[in-house]
């Protein structure tokens, strides 16, 4: 009789362990142009099983945008909570992420670390064009983790027409092993496949 206890007992919390895998976190979502915007609540998916607060800055029509975006985020990202894309001439992008594993969380707004971390003795090339061919030999000096160079095409949607940029800067390290980092999911827009190589020591 006690064999078919244990076996009653474990066939329970099997059925227990298997009943809370399959429940999916609920995280908040929502997407605006800012520092808040309208949540939703959305079921999260395969391996996205952390919600997370996302804030994108970038200074590419010359003066700091952000954008506010919440999700269900797989969780490598919360191990890279600041990453960077360093254009020069204050052309950057770069965004901070908040994670936490609870239905319904609220996470509150990212923050980023105040200014720019001085210069670590490295350069890349550097683009920002609407043109490959547009691309020069200019060379940008990168600052603090900054230790990888990157090569990104993007295409997104301006309205009713679609335009691609080529960009080209010093960069963090886990955006490249990201494929491109939270700030392309933001904008919906295609996996860009960045090419990153060692950022090389500055002449």
């Amino acid at each position: 009789m006690f064999p078919n206890i244990m076996k009653t007992f474990l066939g329970f919390f099997l059925i227990l362990a298997v009943l809370r895998n399959s429940v999916s976190l609920i995280c908040k979502y929502c997407q605006a142009k800012g520092t808040t915007c309208t949540e939703y609540d959305l079921k999260c998916k395969n391996s996205n099983d952390v919600c997370a607060a996302i804030l994108i800055e970038n200074t590419e029509k010359g003066k700091p945008e952000r954008t506010l975006l919440k999700k269900c985020e797989d969780p490598r990202m919360c191990s890279m909570p600041f990453q960077y894309v360093n254009m020069g001439k204050g052309r950057y992008e770069r965004t901070s992420i908040l994670c936490c594993k609870e239905d319904r969380c609220r996470n509150p707004v990212p923050r980023f670390e105040p200014g720019f971390i001085r210069p670590n003795g490295k350069q890349c090339p550097t683009c920002l064009a609407r043109n490959s061919s547009l691309c020069g030999s200019d060379m940008v000096d990168c600052s603090g983790s900054e230790h990888s160079c990157i090569q990104i095409k993007q295409t997104f949607s301006e309205g009713t027409t679609w335009v691609t940029i080529f960009k080209k800067g010093c960069a963090t390290r886990n955006i490249c092993f990201k494929q491109g980092g939270s700030y392309i999911e933001s904008f919906n827009m295609p996996n860009p496949k960045p090419i990153c190589n060692r950022a090389r020591p500055k002449n």
